[in-house]
């Protein structure tokens, strides 16, 4: 659906700023974006909203269309002080469910009846914003028939909550965007969408990178929303824009600076908060998928991110059980996690003596303060939990889970084996390891089958197996698969592990610091840390799923200019050529805590290494090998 407009610009700016809003309606754009969310700070919202009835007149003056705004969490005081004559859409932020936007279409009814307003007259821009919005698009999309474009999957928010960095050279996005895009062809929605660009530097005001932009999108068909800033952008996006053959409406750039829409007129994007010299960042426009009545456990914000960011399980090492001298090595390495794997142990072998074998093993597994987990085949759990799990496990590894079924069905042994062994109801996690299609279909099921599950591990090497792909260094088949882990995980609150291709597929052999670079890659896809089998790989990954102390001086630096910032009355800060506003500064806190949460874990592992540790418990005659 097209709304027939063509809206090749646009320019976004805080309400509470009489200098933006006086001026906006000279700069030519098509579109402006009255901005209640982000570059408004808290203190300022409830007088914001009084501005915004008289600012709808003063910035339709030029001719462009008018749109505001709102807060996820104000939905109703920002309805009421926005829904007015001369207003053409809602932009509605972080949508997650299709009840959302339910309640927003129903009050927007009310009011367009109330104020003399064409009834569907306002549409609603529904941004997804989160993994819970990706995971629902679909029935977001479809929710109301006032949403009449649809696209995205990226920028600051979502960078935020899949906890990756924003500018990285390659894109951590192309799931959200892939299931934004599929979502809004099936809604029968016009598709809005930006092609990746690196631009690692994160630079507002780079003219030639937004001209490589908006051309691309004019060249795909499709319409977009990113952005670009100041006068020099301003002429580069006109070139690189305009409207493109099929496409009913081109969305544009969002500006600020002074010429500045004139540039993305026909060329795409939005730009979000601005200061008094030009742009100071880029937003997106997004529009939801499938949501669901059942979604069960997905978790609140503040639940998804408690587990998310505060759970410290970098390194989970696979070891085996064939000789006592391997185990008692890998305390000493500082993992955070040891899984012992009993897979390849037989019924026959599960004697006392083995089952003495065992305990004597946690023992030295946990000594250097690493959890402790033992690693099951789905078939084995029953055999196996009486001769594994003792006090000082943490919990079950569970190899090749398909389905809901494969976790729901050993839930009852788990509770009484809690219960047998004296250890804490409900205390054992469950970490499913995925290894088949089966099992990434089902991802969504398998995360929400019972709170025992806070991680679940991508098997990149056992899915191309299923697949029947040979794995090849230069082509990465799995891209499609690992974002649907990484994003059904992030939405119902667990943490999704892995080490990508070609790590992940190929195991080579590879320097420290390699190895480092790829756990970096594999935290800016979403993942929170990595399962795996080679010693040599503890330290280096420990440090990449850790924030280095550059980016917690550069955060508490923009923790610091933010603040300012809030304290002038503006919430839209430059800072060092990229834009702070609200979910710059949220993710700041989000890198703090997770490198507080982190110093505390490997304080903690130091403290249980210097303690004085008992020797073998047991006769090492009798216990050098597997009984």
């Amino acid at each position: 659906m097209s709304s027939g407009m063509v809206r090749r610009s646009g320019l976004t700016m805080p309400v509470n700023n009489p200098r933006f809003v006086q001026k906006a309606w000279t700069r030519g754009c098509d579109f402006i974006i009255l901005d209640l969310e982000d570059s408004v700070p808290p203190a300022e919202k409830a007088h914001s909203r009084t501005l915004v009835k008289d600012a709808i007149a003063v910035v339709a003056r030029g001719g462009a269309e008018v749109w505001v705004r709102i807060n996820h969490h104000l939905v109703l005081e920002d309805l009421e002080a926005s829904v007015w004559p001369g207003l053409k859409r809602i932009n509605y932020p972080k949508a997650e469910t299709a009840q959302e936007i339910w309640l927003v279409d129903r009050i927007i009814s009310r009011l367009e009846k109330e104020r003399g307003i064409p009834a569907g007259h306002v549409e609603i821009g529904a941004n997804v914003e989160t993994a819970l919005g990706v995971a629902n698009a679909l029935e977001i999309a479809a929710a109301s028939p006032r949403i009449t474009d649809f696209g995205g999957g990226g920028g600051y928010d979502m960078s935020r909550d899949l906890g990756v960095e924003m500018f990285v050279d390659f894109n951590q996005f192309v799931y959200g965007s892939g299931e934004m895009e599929l979502a809004a062809r099936v809604a029968g929605l016009e598709v809005h969408s930006t092609p990746y660009m690196p631009n690692p530097s994160g630079s507002v005001s780079d003219g030639d990178h937004a001209f490589r932009v908006a051309e691309a999108t004019r060249k795909r068909g499709a319409s977009q929303r990113g952005g670009a800033a100041e006068p020099g952008v301003y002429a580069n996006d006109r070139r690189g824009g305009g409207c493109s053959s099929g496409v009913g409406v081109v969305r544009g750039v969002g500006c600020v600076g002074k010429d500045i829409c004139g540039v993305w007129r026909g060329g795409g994007g939005l730009v979000r908060g601005a200061t008094g010299q030009g742009v100071v960042g880029v937003g997106f426009a997004l529009r939801p998928s499938q949501q669901g009545e059942g979604r069960g456990r997905f978790q609140s914000r503040e639940r998804r991110g408690s587990v998310v960011i505060d759970l410290v399980r970098r390194t989970n090492l696979l070891v085996s059980l064939s000789s006592l001298e391997g185990v008692d090595r890998v305390w000493r390495l500082g993992a955070d996690a040891v899984t012992l794997d009993l897979r390849d142990v037989t019924t026959e072998g599960l004697s006392q003596q083995a089952r003495k074998w065992i305990r004597i093993s946690i023992g030295f597994a946990a000594y250097g303060g690493a959890e402790v987990f033992i690693a099951l085949g789905k078939e084995d759990v029953e055999r196996h939990l009486e001769a594994g799990v003792w006090p000082g496990i943490a919990g079950i590894v569970l190899h090749d889970v398909d389905s809901a079924k494969d976790v729901g069905r050993w839930l009852p042994a788990l509770e009484s084996i809690e219960v047998n062994r004296g250890l804490g109801r409900g205390s054992l996690e469950l970490i499913p390891v995925l290894e088949s299609a089966s099992g990434v279909w089902r991802v969504r099921e398998i995360v929400m089958a019972s709170d025992r599950v806070r991680q679940v591990v991508l098997d990149e090497g056992a899915l191309c197996e299923d697949l029947g792909i040979v794995p090849r260094e230069d082509i990465d088949a799995l891209v499609y698969a690992r974002g649907r882990v990484v994003v059904e995980a992030i939405a119902a609150g667990v943490q999704p592990l892995d080490l990508p291709h070609p790590v992940g597929t190929l195991s080579p052999e590879l320097s420290a610091d390699e190895i480092q670079d790829e756990g970096v890659r594999a935290r800016n896809l979403g993942f929170k840390g990595a399962f795996f089998t080679r010693q040599d790989w503890v330290s280096p990954l420990n440090a990449a799923f850790s924030p280095t102390e550059e980016q917690v001086a550069y955060y508490t630096e923009v923790r610091r200019v933010f603040a300012e910032g809030v304290a002038r009355g503006t919430a839209a800060v430059p800072f060092q050529g990229r834009m702070i506003d609200v979910p710059v500064d949220e993710w700041a806190k989000d890198v703090l805590r997770r490198a507080d949460r982190c110093r505390e874990r490997d304080r903690q592992k130091r403290e249980a290494m210097e303690r004085k540790h008992p020797g073998i418990a047991g006769d090492p005659e009798e216990l050098t090998a597997w009984p």
